[in-house]
This record gives C-alpha cells, sequence and structure tokens, in this order.
C-alpha cells in the first residue's frame, strides 16, 4: 500500500511540475522586449500564439509599456503578455490584441487591473470579443478589491488606497475570438491588461496565414503553418452559413522539416453567393482543432472585391466594389461600441468619407450592396 501511494505521489507530483514547467519560457516578445512608448509589437504565447498588440491614444511620457506575467487560477498555471498603459490617458485610448489563430475561453482570457492602489482609480475600460468582426460576449468573473462591471461591458477600479490593493477583473469569452480590444471610455489612470494562455493546453499546430479567392470558376485557398504537432493532414469543411458543414476535401501534412509550410486546395464547385471554409486538422492522438473560419464571396462569372482604404485613415476613406451591376447601396458608421455615428447612401460602385473629424480608435463600417450582401469592415483612426 505504502509503495502503490508512493507511486500515486510521485505521478502527481510529475504531472504538476509538467503543467506548470511548460509555462517557464514560453511567454516571449519576438524580437525581444519592446521599450517603453513603443506603439506595436508581436508577442508569442506557449510557443505557439503569436498574439499582435497595439495601444493607441493620448499616454503619459514612457507609455505604453509591454511585459509578461504568470498566474494561477482555478487550479490552472497561466503565462501572459501585459501591456500597461498610463497615467491619466484619455478616452479611446485602447489596446488590441489579435491572434493569430481563434481560441475561446478553455484557452485564454482577459484580465484588467489597476497598477496603483492611490485612490485615483478612474478606471473604465470596455471589454469586447470578435471573431471575423462579429462581437463574441463576455462573462465577468473574481472580482477583486471593489472592481464591478456596469452597462457595455465596462469594467470600473475602486478608489483603493495602497498598491497592494489593486481591483481587477477577469473576462471570459462565451466563443472563440480571433481579437480582443480594450478601450478607455473615460479619463483613466494607471492600467494593467493580462492576456493569459493557460499552460497545459498545447496547440497542435500554429496557423499563420489563411486566406482564399475566387480565381475564374473556383476558389483558391491557401494556408501557411508554423509548428506542426501530430498532424496528419488537414480537412477543408465548407457551409453556406457558417453553421452546417460539409466535406470539401483533404491535404495530407508535409512530413519535411521546413519551419514554415505552405498548402493550398481548390474549391471546384463552389456555391453561388456566400462559401464559408474551415480547417479542420486531424492529429495522430485522434484529437483535432479548427481553424478560424474566412468567408469568401462566389460572384460566377462578375468576380467582385470591396476595397476599404486606406486602414489606418487619417484623412479620407475610400470605398469602392468592382462587379458588373453591382453598387454599394448604404453604409452605416459605428463606434467599436456599437453608437451609430453617421449613415450614407451612395447607390454608387464607390464613394468617399471625410475622415478628418474623426477621433482616434476603432470603427465598424457595415455595408450592404446592390445583390444584398452585407460586409462589416473594421477601420481604424490613427
Amino acid at each position: 500500500m505504502r509503495y502503490l501511494f508512493s507511486i500515486l505521489l510521485t505521478t502527481i507530483l510529475f504531472l504538476t511540475l509538467k503543467v506548470q514547467g511548460q509555462c517557464i519560457g514560453n511567454t516571449s516578445w519576438v524580437g525581444g522586449l519592446p521599450a517603453p512608448g513603443t506603439l506595436t509589437a508581436t508577442g508569442l504565447i506557449l510557443g505557439t500564439v503569436h498574439v499582435q498588440v497595439k495601444s493607441q491614444g493620448t499616454f503619459a511620457s514612457g507609455r505604453p509599456g509591454y511585459g509578461i506575467n504568470s498566474d494561477t487560477y482555478g487550479g490552472f498555471s497561466y503565462e501572459s503578455l501585459l501591456t500597461f498603459r498610463g497615467a491619466s490617458f484619455a478616452t479611446g485610448t485602447y489596446t488590441s490584441f489579435k491572434l493569430q489563430t481563434p481560441l475561446d475561453a478553455n484557452y485564454i482570457h482577459l484580465r484588467v487591473r489597476d497598477i496603483r492602489g492611490d485612490g485615483f482609480n478612474t478606471e473604465h475600460q470596455r471589454v469586447i470579443g470578435f471573431l471575423n468582426g462579429v462581437a463574441v460576449p463576455a462573462n465577468f468573473v473574481d472580482p477583486q478589491n471593489g472592481a464591478f462591471i456596469t452597462s457595455g461591458n465596462i469594467i470600473n477600479g475602486a478608489a483603493t488606497t495602497t498598491a497592494l490593493n489593486q481591483s481587477a477583473m477577469r473576462a471570459f469569452f462565451t466563443g472563440p475570438v480571433d481579437s480582443i480590444v480594450v478601450i478607455s471610455t473615460a479619463l483613466s489612470d494607471y492600467v494593467v491588461i493580462d492576456l493569459f494562455a493557460r499552460c497545459d493546453i498545447l496547440l497542435p499546430f500554429q496557423l499563420l496565414d489563411f486566406t482564399g479567392q475566387q480565381i475564374q470558376q473556383t476558389i483558391s485557398l491557401k494556408w501557411k503553418t508554423g509548428t506542426e504537432e501530430r498532424v496528419l493532414a488537414y480537412q477543408i469543411e465548407r457551409s453556406a452559413d457558417g453553421k452546417k458543414w460539409e466535406k470539401a476535401g483533404i491535404v495530407s501534412a508535409e512530413t519535411s522539416d521546413v519551419q514554415v509550410k505552405n498548402y493550398s486546395f481548390t474549391d471546384n464547385n463552389p456555391i453561388e453567393g456566400k462559401n464559408y471554409y474551415r480547417l479542420l486538422s486531424k492529429e495522430t492522438d485522434g484529437k483535432t482543432q479548427f481553424s478560424k473560419v474566412l468567408m469568401i464571396y462566389f460572384y460566377g462569372d462578375k468576380p467582385s472585391k470591396i476595397s476599404v482604404f486606406p486602414n489606418p485613415v487619417a484623412d479620407q476613406l475610400l470605398i469602392s466594389i468592382v462587379a458588373k451591376d453591382t453598387k454599394i447601396i448604404s453604409a452605416n458608421l459605428f463606434t467599436i461600441e456599437g453608437k451609430l455615428i453617421n449613415q450614407f447612401k451612395p447607390n454608387a460602385s464607390s464613394f468617399k468619407i471625410d475622415a478628418k473629424d474623426w477621433h482616434k480608435g476603432i470603427y465598424l463600417i457595415q455595408l450592404t450592396t446592390s445583390n444584398g450582401d452585407k460586409t462589416s469592415h473594421k477601420i481604424i483612426c490613427k
């Protein structure tokens, strides 16, 4: 009995160390730690999850800054890429995280906290997750030291008085996200934003790029991977509505030792209109993983493309569509919080929007074409 208990204890300790040890050295900034004041950076979580981080707005000298962090929550170990902002940064200042691969709450969560307990905690931070430009709701948990939520997913800090009494709140998203935005809704003080990844979850492959386009009467898909572990093949799945999926084909994983691998697939029978695509990795242990969802519009013999340029924008935004007998009939401009700013009825193949008076930040524009197609585009004003 004592011998069996010893084996069991050793196994438990091994598994515990394995879980915690996977975090060590796996969180980093590509090219080194960005210096304070850098606006953009690229981070790496768990050796596989590439994250582009951008902070924009009015900051104090030497901010924003970037770093790494570790944490335990719910019995699991986490490591993070973090951004710290302050002091007294303006409304509309934001930090955005763009994930190379969509992840859900089993993989990641966000924590917003006050870096100083100085009694001036006017932190008001709205948290929004997106998947392919569509907002994904969040559940807020683990309020610490007076942190609370107001309408519109706004995290508020309490007026704590010591550095140890920091207000904090975590956000777990209700579905996969490929980007997250944390934006100040009022003048704020010091804030730390952590994007946490759980250490015991390892992704089987690192999707670096996934694109597609109509070529004559087909749709050509291309994707690029970095790290591949245990992947046997990639199954391409297609859907007309993003809900019901069917197998469109399969491509075997490369066996070469090259670091970056390129794949392609041609759909010879696309659906008229919207075509949704995703990749399903088939692994040696029977597990699977889905990629992000890609939507390609198939116009038959009338290939079309909507262009929103330039993005980021500073002065004037040009929107155009290339398709015979197709026009943009309406365009609705929203703030990142969903507030309607302006409506346009161009009824033309191209038109311009004056952006000189826009505040710096992120906007959404929804376009409706004469063939009934509706698209949303994220715009950054610099």
